[in-house]
This record gives structure tokens, C-alpha cells and sequence, in this order.
């Protein structure tokens, strides 16, 4: 296997896991979960799980330099899919229930863009202090 496909495969590792995740939040929501538990589902994965793998998966790109300079497009999507998210449970299930079309709340695409410019920042820090230690060593 040659070190182009390694990298290549490393560099969509993150962003397919983080899309695995994102798929299993609408299916937990909707197979899973009831009126009941809509308070837990959206502590759960609406302000723990998806931000915390939007963290990890930036951390991710920014570690690795995933994308070149095309990384910093992940802002926009992983806020757009948080706000997705929301839009794909709660507001298709209020449609759903009484009739009334939501918009997508789109305050929510600034939060997910935050989550994911954390992890991609304290990526590059970290590649940035590993990089600097290698170059003094080599010194």
C-alpha cells in the first residue's frame, strides 16, 4: 500500500465517522425514541455527542492538515449538519404532529461551526508544537 492511499484514507476516516454518527443520531431519534424521552435525546446528542465528535473529527483534520487549505470548509458543513440535525428530529417531528412547517433554525449553524473550529484549532496547535520539536531535535 503506498503512503498517497494511507493518507487519503486517514484524511476521510474523520469526516465518514463523524457522518456515522451523525446518521445514527436521526435513527436513534426516530426509532428509539418517544415524547418522553425527547428532553434526554436532546441533551444527550443535540449538546453532548454530536459537538463532542464535531470536536474530534476537526481535531482530526487540523492534526493530520487533512484538505489543505480546503480543511477550513469543514466550518460551514459541521454547522450546517448540526443545524441539520435539529431540523431532521424535532422540527420534521413538530411538522409531523401538528401540521406547521419550521424553518431550520439557522442560530444553530454558528454553534457547530464553534464546536469544529475548536477541534481544527487545537489540531494545528498540536501539528504546529510536534513540527517545532522535530525541527529542534534535528538541529
Amino acid at each position: 500500500m503506498t503512503t498517497t492511499s494511507r493518507r487519503r484514507r486517514s484524511e476521510i476516516a474523520a469526516p465518514l465517522a463523524y457522518l456515522a454518527i451523525w446518521i445514527l443520531t436521526l435513527i436513534v431519534f426516530w426509532c428509539f425514541t418517544d415524547g418522553a424521552d425527547a428532553m434526554g435525546f436532546s441533551i444527550l446528542y443535540l449538546w453532548i455527542i454530536l459537538p463532542l465528535s464535531t470536536v474530534i473529527a476537526s481535531l482530526s483534520i487540523g492534526l493530520c492538515d487533512s484538505f489543505g487549505r480546503w480543511k477550513w470548509l469543514g466550518l460551514p458543513i459541521f454547522g450546517v449538519m448540526y443545524m441539520l440535525t435539529e431540523y431532521g428530529t424535532f422540527a420534521l417531528a413538530n411538522t409531523l404532529a401538528f401540521g406547521n412547517i419550521n424553518p431550520p433554525q439557522l442560530a444553530m449553524i454558528p454553534v457547530g461551526a464553534a464546536c469544529s473550529l475548536l477541534g481544527m484549532g487545537i489540531g494545528i496547535l498540536i501539528r504546529r508544537i510536534r513540527g517545532r520539536h522535530v525541527s529542534d531535535a534535528a538541529v
